[in-house]
């Protein structure tokens, strides 16, 4: 299993936070969140970065990761992945996953050997990690989980806190804080 974590650039990350968090703080996050991701998906298995982005690419190279490229997009970065695994199963991990554990990646590879395919929806119905192998129709955007799982019913669905919750919006970013901090 190769996972690949599609990270577009930390300069322009988390635009949706901008009111509450200078250009810096959002850098600084998205790369954080980036970091979790990497550390706690490599500890069980490969792991590319994907990306366009060279600050990303010197990120990865300084982690000894290896960076492929991308054409800018979620789904064109996920096909990136899946081309790049060739025959060998792939997975697509969102690299925004404050509270990913190793246990949640432990799941989503036991329901993937068991069923061949295996997605984790989002808390807002988006999808946040798939495994699979060969080619896949991705189609992210609002809503994704449920037209992913359309193209493979027979899916394993992993329903984990780690997997769900990502950070789009302020509040979420709060309610880690509450989370880890207390109220």
């Amino acid at each position: 299993m190769i996972i690949g974590i599609p990270i577009r650039s930390f300069e322009t990350a988390k635009q949706r936070l901008a009111r509450h968090l200078t250009p810096e703080e959002r850098r600084r996050v998205a790369e954080l969140l980036a970091g979790h991701a990497l550390v706690t998906a490599a500890a069980l298995t490969d792991v590319v970065i994907v990306t366009g982005d060279a600050g990303v690419r010197r990120w990865a190279e300084e982690r000894s990761v290896e960076a492929i490229d991308d054409d800018g997009s979620l789904n064109g970065a996920a096909t990136a992945v899946s081309i790049r695994a060739g025959a060998a199963p792939w997975g697509v991990l969102h690299a925004d996953l404050p509270t990913l554990t190793h246990q949640d990646i432990e799941a989503a590879l036991i329901g993937f050997a068991e069923g061949g395919t295996a997605i984790a929806p989002s808390w807002d119905g988006g999808t946040s990690l798939i495994m699979s192998s060969g080619r896949f129709p991705f189609s992210y955007g609002p809503g994704s989980f449920h037209r992913h799982l359309a193209h493979r019913p027979e899916s394993a669905i992993i329903i984990r806190p780690g997997l769900a919750l990502d950070v789009d919006e302020p509040e979420h970013l709060a309610s880690i804080v509450r989370g880890r901090l207390g109220a």
